[in-house]
């Protein structure tokens, strides 16, 4: 239009005349550079003019004005961020550095110390595919494939086309027993890989194939329990000897529970002996209700948890435990069973570490750190509130911690966050809270 074409003729004239306002200042600084020495800052940088600032000043005012959806912010273009480029340069050169001990360490079979040194390597260069491809090769070694895994998963999502990330990815699936994941990142590294490589992603995939028909035909062969015996004259075959009362029947059923679903440990005295009484005498039942036993065997097993109140002497213990109450947040638990849980734990830092071991995994990491962002955004008790932070604080010093936070999510983060500023809130934050702030990598 008429407009638009005058617009843009303004547009012109103003950029010329900011073109001339520049040249003018650079005769001007070139004068000086005869009569006086340069400073440091002076060499690296033009210092402009009064004029010079508020004339661009009224050039950028008239270019917003005339397009406003292509706005000239002056401050962001002439100052970029001060020390930027420098620090993300020293990050990459560490992460390098890094990555060379971690190699180092791989090729010496210390695979702890290489795992740790490329956890640091991914700390200090997040968007490196191949810090993360290193990662999980040396989590697979450690013998740790369910965080193998996490790390394999980002190295392809950064980099889809690069091949050891997929076929690091379909070893980690295949150690945790997902074939079929496995075999589905085999064949998408395959779409990747040269002609050399082809070999080695078909012999994983062939593999893949033997191993799902093996678990197959295993499956195919193996027994139903479930199935009720029969005989030619629908008369079930049950010895004298191991002939089923209701009672017995519960019994054993009991005792298969509270060895597989049971998340509280049995004590002695809540089992019941009866699979060693001898069976009544009475007539046999043609059909066992199978699901009236293991109802009834759920319900013992429940009763026989309640009655015991020990402290769990084993942290698998504990986890069986906290896993019931948490359940993913999706359990009913109220604040004050979370607490009595969260309570039985070593106050001791030494004796909370030793408790833990290597046990320690990232579903219960993830359910002990919810559990106490709950009671403390409850209103349950400000004293078990404060205790619970201190559990959260022993928790960043169990083994492993850094390599098992690494892959908890945002959530958590925001969880553990909350907790520490809230604690910190009450009164001047201990050296505790504050040393847990900083291994969680939270600021106070």
């Amino acid at each position: 239009s008429r407009d638009a074409s005058a617009a843009c003729v303004r547009l012109s004239k103003l950029a010329a005349q900011k073109t001339a306002i520049e040249s003018a200042d650079a005769s001007h600084r070139t004068a000086r550079k005869t009569d006086e020495i340069p400073s440091a800052g002076d060499a690296t940088k033009a210092v402009p003019s009064a004029a010079s600032s508020r004339s661009e000043a009224k050039l950028r005012a008239e270019a917003n004005q005339k397009c406003p959806s292509a706005k000239v912010d002056g401050a962001k273009a002439a100052a970029p961020a001060v020390g930027a480029a420098p620090a993300a340069a020293e990050d990459k050169a560490a992460a390098a550095a890094a990555k060379e001990r971690g190699t180092r360490a791989f090729k010496a079979g210390d695979f702890k110390a290489a795992a740790e040194r490329y956890y640091e390597a991914v700390k200090l260069e997040p968007s490196s595919h191949a810090h993360l491809s290193n990662l999980a090769f040396a989590l697979l070694k450690l013998g740790q494939p369910a965080h193998a895994v996490t790390a394999a998963k980002k190295c392809v999502e950064l980099a889809p086309s690069f091949v050891k990330g997929h076929y690091r990815l379909g070893q980690a699936l295949r150690d945790v027993g997902d074939v079929s994941a496995a075999k589905r990142a085999f064949e998408a590294g395959l779409a990747h890989a040269t002609a050399a490589e082809k070999a080695d992603f078909r012999r994983e995939i062939n593999a893949c194939d033997k191993l799902l028909r093996s678990n197959a035909a295993s499956a195919k062969s193996a027994p139903n329990k479930d199935q009720r015996p029969t005989a030619t004259n629908d008369t079930p075959k049950i010895s004298p000897d191991t002939t089923p009362t209701a009672t017995t029947a519960s019994a054993a059923s009991s005792a298969t529970a509270s060895a597989t679903t049971t998340p509280f440990p049995t004590t002695a005295a809540a089992k019941p002996a009866l699979a060693q009484q001898k069976p009544a005498k009475a007539a046999v039942k043609s059909t066992i209700d199978i699901e009236k036993a293991r109802e009834t065997a759920r319900r013992v097993a429940e009763r026989a948890g309640a009655i015991s109140a020990e402290a769990p002497r084993t942290f698998s213990a504990f986890e069986r435990q906290l896993t019931m109450l948490w359940a993913k947040g999706k359990g009913s638990a109220s604040a004050e069973e979370l607490y009595a849980v969260l309570s039985q734990l070593p106050s001791d830092k030494a004796a909370f570490v030793s408790f833990v071991g290597d046990a320690m995994t990232e579903e219960t990491m993830v359910a002990m750190v919810m559990s106490i962002s709950a009671l403390v955004n409850t209103d349950f008790n400000s004293s078990a509130a404060s205790s619970a932070v201190e559990v959260l604080c022993r928790l960043c010093t169990v083994r492993r911690f850094d390599m098992l936070w690494m892959f908890v999510g945002a959530d958590e983060h925001k969880a553990v966050a909350a907790a520490l500023k809230s604690e910190a809130a009450k009164a001047c934050a201990e050296d505790e809270v504050r040393a847990a702030a900083a291994k969680y990598g939270v600021k106070l």
